[in-house]
């Protein structure tokens, strides 16, 4: 009992001394979380802390060693061939903005390493505190003031958005991060570390709350990899005497088939993900009655509302390859996919059509903005991380392979990370901790 008390009062005294590295930390985490209108607490956290190091009088060289070379390769050629086509502003200014990211966590890598069980804690924290937010969204009708569907967000410089009117929207949560598909990425990062709690019954009800969460939000996609995490790790579990794996496990079995059909719960998130649902059921006089209401509907021209969200972002992918192809080597510059895409949708002149000017696929867009050569540097961070990771234990190449689901699902749920400050804060701890030779993930 002491020994935890000492720890606790370990943990708080490093917040105390280390506070404004925290609040960098929360800011980022929280992104437009706290903001008002484009102004938001990084803009202040950052530029102090920033301040702060250089009155300290820090070694700014150690900021260049060959650990960090991969990483200003990439934005070396990041800004370089953005400087060669027409200047998109606003991604210079993210694409700097993830570059002093970096730079802020590299100047105390050596604290983030060596407390890292303390990092780790207070964003366990953040991440609770997200999911009691989330919850609350879910089941009642307080909604955090800075989100989509807030009555409120006006109150903070945002345009109301009427999708509050819309049922499956209205239950959808954002916590901290405005969009429900960037709150259901940051419980979808937050998943694999659910393998670093000790106590059965903790993490695999936290494992249940995000995925009933992720559904909560509408985030197939973000479901469906949690499955492939979660059956990672229970492959890892299941030979252990404790059996609250179950308790996940039953939850996604209700909800893929739809509760077997006896427990029809009428929300359209849980058909949505369910392999079996009662439409699979031989339809009913009524149902009956419904298809041929459809059919005579057939003939109408599809309305934007009608256009699913896996078509749009198939056609995102074929725009995105098409404009690849036009140029292969350097790219089209920051904001390149974006801009040809509003040029395309500009010469179609078509009004039916819904235009949709974000990638939704982060991989092409650094791919058509950049070109193939972009791929030297990225594929070099790659190496690196994995070449470190495999000197490390079983449970840090557990974390570091679900993590890695995580985000390359992330990267087609989130319109684009280009501007996702959460991504940014967690890959660069996860490099900084992974490429140190006294780092670890498993604490």
């Amino acid at each position: 009992m002491i020994f935890k008390q000492n720890i606790r009062k370990d943990i708080f005294f490093n917040w105390r001394s280390e506070w404004l590295l925290y609040a960098v930390i929360f800011s980022l985490y929280v992104g437009q979380g706290v903001s008002y209108g484009k102004i938001c607490l990084f803009h202040f956290a950052l530029p102090i802390y920033f301040i702060k190091e250089y009155v300290k009088g820090f070694d700014w060289k150690s900021l260049f060693v060959k650990d960090t070379l991969p990483i200003h390769v990439l934005y070396a050629w990041i800004f370089g061939v953005s400087f060669l086509h027409p200047i998109s502003w606003n991604y210079i200014y993210f694409y700097g903005l993830s570059y002093a990211i970096f730079c802020v966590l590299w100047i105390k890598k050596a604290y983030l390493i060596q407390k890292y069980r303390y990092v780790l804690f207070f964003l366990f924290m953040l991440v609770s505190l997200d999911l009691i937010i989330g919850i609350f969204e879910s089941l009642t009708l307080i909604r955090y003031p800075i989100s989509r569907v807030s009555n409120y967000n006006n109150l903070f410089g945002r345009n109301y958005n009427m999708l509050t009117k819309d049922l499956y929207w209205l239950s959808s949560p954002t916590g901290f991060h405005w969009n429900p598909n960037n709150y259901a990425f940051v419980l979808l990062m937050f998943l694999p570390f659910t393998c670093l709690f000790k106590n059965s019954w903790t993490k695999n009800v936290l494992r249940s709350i995000i995925i009933i969460l992720m559904i909560t939000a509408g985030a197939r996609l973000g479901f469906y990899a949690s499955l492939i995490i979660l059956f990672v790790f229970i492959a890892q579990e299941i030979k252990s005497e404790k059996k609250q794996w179950l308790i996940p496990v039953s939850i996604i079995a209700l909800m893929i088939t739809n509760g077997f059909f006896y427990w029809p719960t009428g929300l359209k998130k849980i058909e949505d993900v369910a392999f079996l649902s009662q439409n699979s059921v031989p339809l009913s006089f009524s149902r009956k009655s419904e298809s041929k209401s459809e059919s005579k509907s057939e003939s109408k021209p599809e309305s934007k509302s009608e256009i699913t969200s896996e078509e749009i972002r198939t056609q995102l992918m074929m725009n995105g390859i098409s404009f690849l192809n036009e140029s292969k080597i350097i790219g089209h510059g920051a904001g390149g996919f974006t801009r040809k895409l509003e040029q395309q949708y500009k010469e179609s002149n078509d009004e039916s059509k819904l235009y949709v000017t974000s990638s939704h696929n982060f991989f092409l867009e650094i791919l058509v903005d950049f070109g193939l050569v972009v791929l030297a540097p990225l594929l070099w961070i790659f190496w690196l991380m994995i070449r470190c990771i495999n000197k490390k234990g079983m449970k840090d190449i557990l974390i570091f392979s679900t993590l890695m689901i995580s985000i390359v699902a992330g990267s087609v749920m989130v319109s684009s990370l280009v501007y996702f400050l959460p991504f940014y804060l967690l890959i660069y701890l996860l490099f900084i901790t992974i490429t140190s030779e006294e780092g670890t993930l498993s604490i």
